[in-house]
């Protein structure tokens, strides 16, 4: 996201699960992410996609619950739309076609604000959020192809200098 809308986020997962789903994300999203159960969380984590993060993955997740309160402040304010014009390298965004929580849309906002000729989106179809777990057959060969189609560059980066 180049920029996080409370609102669009709510309508977007609303538009794929309903009401209740869109209640539950806007508590989330909107700061009051604590008090969400797991049992209330999971019809919306559904709608992200044909993969979604099960057992093994949350047993390996870290919780940090004092950075949550914090970072869903700093999230709600987060937007750097003015600076992608100062984007000059070649962009690849892949959209799931089927993302709620970063929509096609999202990604296009971004490849709008890029200038001409630096963004190449990518719609992977039958793609949720987890496009690379979703589509492996069709993820995985677009990266690559846009990897392996950049020029070489034999100029020092500018963190190198």
């Amino acid at each position: 996201m180049a920029r996080f809308d409370l609102s669009r986020t709510v309508e977007d997962l609303r538009r794929v699960g309903g009401d209740d789903v869109a209640a539950v994300v806007e508590r989330v999203y909107g700061g009051d992410s604590e008090s969400v159960t797991r049992e209330e969380w999971a019809p919306c984590w559904r709608l992200f996609g044909p993969w979604v993060v099960g057992d093994e993955e949350r047993a390996r997740t870290v919780v940090n619950a004092d950075l949550n309160a914090p970072g869903l402040v700093l999230m709600s304010e987060f937007d750097v739309r003015d600076r992608l014009a100062g984007v000059t390298c070649p962009t690849l965004l892949c959209a799931g076609e089927l993302d709620p929580m970063t929509t096609v849309a999202v990604h296009q906002e971004i490849a709008d604000a890029l200038p001409a000729g630096v963004a190449r989106l990518e719609v992977i179809e039958g793609a949720g959020h987890f496009t690379w777990r979703d589509a492996p057959d069709r993820y995985w060969p677009v990266l690559i192809d846009f990897v392996a189609s950049q020029p070489e560059s034999r100029e020092p980066s500018p963190s190198a200098e």
